[in-house]
């Protein structure tokens, strides 16, 4: 293939052919890459279990992550994007409860918990190291006699933005268009277009009247 290329293009071939088979060539070899390294991620979580899952994830080239996370039962859509780094906990019993829209933004080092399903809808934007929690639970410790384990779902809606280190307890749903502040930590359901900020998270502001305003000058 390597010399019929080189020959294609010293011999003056035309050079629209040539890119295509450039391109071609180029996605020939990323879906053997994605493939030899999907088959390194079956046979180790087949010999070191859902760790080694968990960190090889982890540490996925972004552009294999949609590929990954739909072969694992998840539910992608188009245009996602991922970026490196991202960290899913409590899989042993797959991917099936998360749901990913289009257009969504997924990034650096975001964690989530999936011991509960997890929505996040088109467009939402989560920024780096957004935590998603869907349970609280000590495990078999002293704490368990009175502190009883929580578990919910929880909901991103439509174009909401999750400022950077925001934390989101579980059974919070964050309604269409809200805006999270970094570093929040959300114990109660966000309404539409609200922008919410500080530990526990506070409305500071809504945004309907400004979108709006907007949208009549469209």
């Amino acid at each position: 293939m390597f010399k019929i290329l080189c020959y294609l293009v010293f011999r003056g071939c035309d050079m629209e052919l040539t890119k295509k088979m450039v391109r071609n060539l180029i996605a020939f070899f990323d879906s053997l890459l994605f493939k030899l390294w999907f088959l390194r991620l079956t046979i180790g979580y087949k010999m070191w279990g859902t760790d080694y899952r968990i960190r090889q994830i982890g540490r996925a080239p972004s552009r294999y992550l949609n590929r990954i996370l739909q072969h694992l039962g998840a539910d992608i859509g188009a245009t996602v994007t991922f970026k490196n780094g991202l960290v899913l906990d409590n899989i042993d019993s797959g991917l099936n409860g998360l749901q990913i829209g289009v257009n969504a933004y997924i990034g650096p080092g975001v964690f989530i918990d999936l011991a509960a399903p997890v929505r996040i809808a088109a467009e939402a934007v989560l920024a780096p190291q957004v935590m998603l929690l869907t349970h609280g639970d000590v495990g078999n410790r002293l704490l368990a006699k009175i502190i009883n384990r929580s578990e919910g779902a929880v909901c991103l809606k439509e174009g909401c933005w999750l400022g950077a280190r925001a934390i989101i307890l579980p059974g919070i749903t964050v309604g269409t268009g809200a805006v999270v502040g970094a570093g929040s930590v959300v114990t109660a359901d966000v309404p539409d277009y609200t922008v919410v900020a500080g530990a526990p998270a506070r409305q500071v502001r809504k945004l309907d009247g400004a979108l709006k305003e907007e949208t009549n000058h469209l």
